[in-house]
């Protein structure tokens, strides 16, 4: 009776694999026409960013391909080299579910972290695999995943993200073939339904992984010791790899060489640092492959150190990097009430790799065996300090749900510059914030009468536009975008500002005054949003903490019966 019933279940359970990768494979391989046609309205594009603009017009197949060799980020590397037909459709299915394309892109990525994170106790649970050997394979996907910067400097930069794919795929194929046998339970099927995800080269989800194989070397370095130790460890490989990308996110913000460097760093931030007006550009190159080099020894050392670890441990890394990532994508406002970091380029480059590497150490606290005194005293700081990470994380959700996503102009500015957009200030903004609608190729504005009709983008980080006016032939000029709101038009620069009390912006040109009316607005599904958040951020952490106490109890109730 009980294995008809273990052989029903097994069933069910193949049956809910083979769906969930059959439908993933025809998601990720379906024609890209459909996809759009179906759930991407052309309607749509005005209300979302940059990002999502160039996704859905490659979704719905009218991406041109001669746009695509003037999308660079300033080394050479083609910025569609690094997504995956696969990506965008996930994060569009997502977008229908929350309708917020930068929720559903953060959704997407904090899921694949945490399906990596949670791959190798997968694997080893229903395999029956050694521990270490299943670490072996987890840490080797994170290492081939984590060269992010080096790969932007080559055309054959997906080469990594795809032998990190690879190796994920032979560990769910792995556990697939068990669990045909009757062995597994539902985590498979649910793990294969994400698994393929990770095949993605982005920001946030490499660093994720990077910070993620941080965390696992710490676990295996500190031993017994873990604490203290674990947290320094993991501080200093997240400083590393934070400093690195940090330094290639300065090199491919349209900085072709130093000059364009010193250049950019004094009209977009406000000052330019001696030291890059200074310093050899190759060498600058080196320094940031030198960097990131660094922090994949110092895991490699740390890793071969001890690979001693607790199988559970990689369950709780993902649960705290998935709210971690989230936190440190909100956290604008953070660093943007701190005066010495207003000066301060792409924060999050270099505090999301750090700040997800210190909840890595606390995780390893969490999963630390043990019932003594010092343990439970260290467990119970690790939970109060995520719970007040996740605390805060909610906080700035709020804000940022509630007010438009705000954008300290001095930093993210010198990002969006390069990536052809053009920044405005909302009404009942303060001055020296934007929220960020779009100015994409295929769209068009009037301005005081000259319709602008944008073309595509510039490889100096500008677009190109055909202005016409009063019955004038066009007239090609590049746009580039300023944090101090100015712009270039017919090669004078145009002071941008907001008029009090309305949605409207105010463009100081030579001949006078124009105004152009902004397409803002607020989703009014921001709330539904946050409810996603909140589940993510409170249910990972309740859900790793379920998963321990019943792994404990399992342990006791074993040792009972023996």
């Amino acid at each position: 009776m009980n294995t008809g019933i273990r052989d029903a279940g097994a069933r069910k359970e193949r049956l809910l694999a083979l769906a969930a990768v059959t439908g993933l494979v025809l998601l990720l391989f379906a024609p890209r026409w459909i996809l759009g046609r179906v759930c991407f309205p052309n309607d749509l594009y005005i209300h979302l960013n940059w990002t999502s603009f160039y996704v859905h017009r490659w979704l719905a197949g009218c991406w041109k391909p001669e746009w695509l060799p003037e999308v660079f980020n300033g080394l050479g590397a083609p910025v569609f080299a690094y997504y995956p037909p696969g990506y965008f459709a996930v994060t569009g299915l997502v977008q229908m579910l929350v309708r917020n394309t930068w929720l559903a892109m953060r959704l997407v990525e904090a899921g694949a972290i945490f399906t990596i994170g949670r791959m190798a106790w997968v694997y080893a649970a229903n395999t029956g695999t050694d521990s270490r050997k299943a670490d072996r394979l987890l840490w080797l996907a994170a290492l081939c995943a984590s060269p992010y910067g080096m790969a932007q400097m080559s055309l054959t930069g997906a080469l990594p993200s795809f032998v990190s794919g690879v190796l994920v795929l032979y560990m769910l194929v792995r556990s697939e073939w068990v669990l045909r046998k009757g062995t597994a339970r539902l985590d498979v099927p649910l793990a294969m339904a994400a698994g393929l995800i990770p095949w993605i080269h982005n920001l946030a989800l490499m660093m994720g992984l990077v910070s993620l194989a941080g965390g696992l070397a710490a676990g295996a370095a500190a031993g017994r010791r873990q604490g203290v130790g674990s947290v320094i460890l993991s501080v200093l490989t997240g400083v590393v790899l934070g400093s690195g990308h940090l330094l290639t996110a300065f090199a491919g913000s349209g900085a072709i060489n130093m000059d364009n460097l010193v250049e950019i760093l004094d009209w977009r931030s406000g000052f330019a640092l001696p030291f890059f007006s200074t310093m050899d550009w190759f060498v600058f190159q080196w320094v940031i492959g030198g960097l990131l080099i660094t922090g994949v020894a110092v895991l490699a050392g740390a890793w071969w150190g001890r690979v001693r670890r607790d199988p559970s441990l990689a369950y709780w890394l993902g649960a705290a990097a998935v709210p971690m990532v989230l936190a440190t994508e909100l956290s604008w406002p953070v660093w943007a009430a701190l005066p010495l970091l207003q000066h301060f380029q792409f924060p999050t480059r270099f505090f999301q790799p750090v700040s997800l590497a210190v909840l890595m150490g606390i995780a390893t606290v969490l999963a630390e065996p043990g019932d003594d005194r010092g343990g439970r005293r260290r467990r119970g700081a690790a939970r109060l300090f995520l719970l007040a990470s996740l605390g805060l994380s909610l906080m700035l959700a709020v804000k940022t749900l509630r007010d438009g996503k705000p954008v300290p102009s001095r930093m993210e500015s010198f990002l969006k510059a390069t990536c052809g957009q053009w920044e405005y200030l909302p009404a009942g903004q303060p001055l020296g914030w934007a929220a960020l609608p779009v100015i994409a190729p295929g769209m068009s504005l009037d301005l005081d009468g000259a319709r602008i009709d944008v073309q595509k983008p510039n490889p100096c980080g500008g677009l190109l536009a055909d202005v016409k006016k009063d019955g004038d032939g066009p007239q090609r000029l590049p746009v580039l975008a300023h944090p101090r709101w100015r712009t270039w038009i017919n090669g004078k620069p145009s002071e941008w500002t907001m008029h009090p009390g309305s949605g409207l912006v105010q463009v100081a040109m030579s001949k006078g005054d124009h105004r152009v009316e902004l397409n803002w607005h607020r989703d009014g599904t921001h709330w539904l949003s946050l409810a996603g958040l909140a589940v993510l951020c409170i249910g990972l952490p309740l859900a790793g903490w379920a998963h321990r106490r019943r792994s404990e109890a399992g342990q006791k109730g074993d040792s009972i019966h023996e």
